[in-house]
């Protein structure tokens, strides 16, 4: 006789697309196995309360009324995760077969992205179809002059507005030049210019790296079934119908970033075959946030220091529509966005400019100023990766904080308004986005 242990050496968490809501994914080549630590998940039920109703003896309930076994939650926790170990740049691109890491694709999945209309495959859903990927070109930099801000490309069409772009020398590049595109311009001379100043300038003949970059947006997602196997083959458990509920990325000072996905589900089985350990496929790790390892942060396109604790939640609403002709009794889930929230602490600094009595955070939040916020990890061509806020004003007053011992600020803010990039459709002028390249 053996136990299921809760512990992540002997468990495999996996997911596969559904083509609808509550058709469970059985085929088992379509499951993805990925690193990730899985709370214990909530086994909601539905039911009618009967204790009130004449039991005919002293001290005797009758027992509840069963409804449908829905309304569960599973909530992963995974660290960010970029291109798979060994990329070549030069031979495959993200959207070939086994480039783009789960957790990328999991992350694209629960924003919204390109929605679930953008997959009509299990191998389109892990090739990435959910993420904005663009591919290699090798000598895209076709003229000397390239900034920081503004390259010189042969052709615009590679890239795509809102989405990250990635130069280099080589595939082996250790100073890659990463900047989010922000405007093509298709003239004599094509342009690419960059939300933000980028560490390094693009070089005359450099190579343009393939980057996969996650959005927000409206889009329905691709609902999953997951599976959560011991070290047994008598267990496995499946939860059908996950939609994202809740999604965060911390992205803190010195550690790895971090993925948090919280899912709702219409179903649950229990299997008594099908168990079993699977180990997933390499991915390269998102470099830890340091300097050392290509780590920047910029605010308003400016170098930062200070903010810690940052992170950024996004929690939608799940709407269930009702169906007494589905098992689960639920039809489809309506997902309504319901905050997005930027949340950091930054500590007092006697170079802080006093306004008005307010200090900068202050003033921004009375003055209802918007600010953009970037950060950017790695060195290594298929280890990048990014995220950008291109406009967010501070949702509530700053309030002061102990930081360890040092008085600080901390704030929250939301996103707003936001529509500087030149193309017409997403990822351009969206207002949150994780990359990968």
């Amino acid at each position: 006789m053996a136990r299921m242990k809760w512990s992540g050496q002997e468990m495999t968490i996996l997911a596969a697309r559904q083509t609808d809501l509550t058709t469970e994914n059985t085929v088992g080549a379509s499951f993805t196995a990925f690193a990730a630590a899985v709370d214990v998940p909530d086994h909601a039920q539905e039911q009618e309360d009967c204790s009130d109703l004449a039991a005919g003896q002293f001290g005797a309930y009758e027992p509840p009324a069963p409804g449908s076994r829905s309304g569960g939650t599973i909530s992963i926790r995974m660290p960010l995760e970029a291109l798979k170990a060994g990329y070549d740049p030069t031979s495959e691109d993200p959207g070939s077969a086994g480039v783009i890491s789960p957790a990328m694709v999991l992350l694209g999945n629960a924003l919204g992205s390109a929605g679930s209309s953008a997959v009509s495959s299990d191998a389109e859903f892990w090739q990435g179809y959910v993420l904005a990927r663009t591919g290699y070109h090798a000598g895209s930099v076709n003229a000397t002059g390239s900034t920081t801000s503004s390259v010189k490309v042969d052709d615009q069409s590679y890239y795509t507005a809102g989405a990250l772009a990635i130069w280099g020398t080589t595939a082996s590049e250790a100073t890659p030049s990463v900047g989010w595109a922000k405007t093509l311009t298709n003239d004599t001379q094509d342009l690419v210019d960059t939300f933000e100043p980028m560490a390094v300038a693009p070089a005359n003949a450099d190579d343009a790296f393939g980057t996969a970059t996650a959005y927000l947006s409206s889009a329905e997602p691709v609902p999953l079934t997951m599976h959560i196997l011991g070290d047994n083959a008598a267990f496995k458990y499946a939860y059908i119908g996950c939609v994202a509920n809740r999604v965060k990325l911390d992205g803190m000072s010195g550690k790895t970033p971090m993925i948090e996905i919280d899912y709702t589900f219409t179903a649950r089985k229990r299997y008594s075959t099908g168990g079993g350990l699977s180990a997933p496929a390499n991915f390269t790790r998102a470099r830890p946030f340091l300097g050392r390892y290509g780590g920047r942060f910029l605010v308003d396109g400016t170098a930062a220091c200070g903010w810690g604790d940052f992170s950024v939640e996004v929690n939608f609403d799940i709407i269930p529509v009702e169906c007494p002709n589905k098992e689960e009794g639920y039809s489809e889930f309506v997902r309504r966005l319901a905050s997005v929230n930027v949340a950091a602490q930054i500590p007092i600094d006697s170079s802080d400019t006093i306004t008005d009595n307010n200090s900068p955070m202050e003033t921004k939040y009375a003055n209802g100023t918007t600010m953009s916020i970037g950060g950017y990890m790695g060195q290594t061509i298929g280890g990048i990766a990014s995220f950008l806020l291109p406009s967010v004003s501070l949702a509530e007053a700053p309030q002061l904080v102990d930081i360890n011992g040092i008085l600080g600020e901390s704030i929250v803010a939301r996103p707003a308004a936001y529509s500087g990039d030149t193309g017409s459709t997403a990822p351009a002028d969206t207002l949150f986005r994780v990359a990968v390249g």
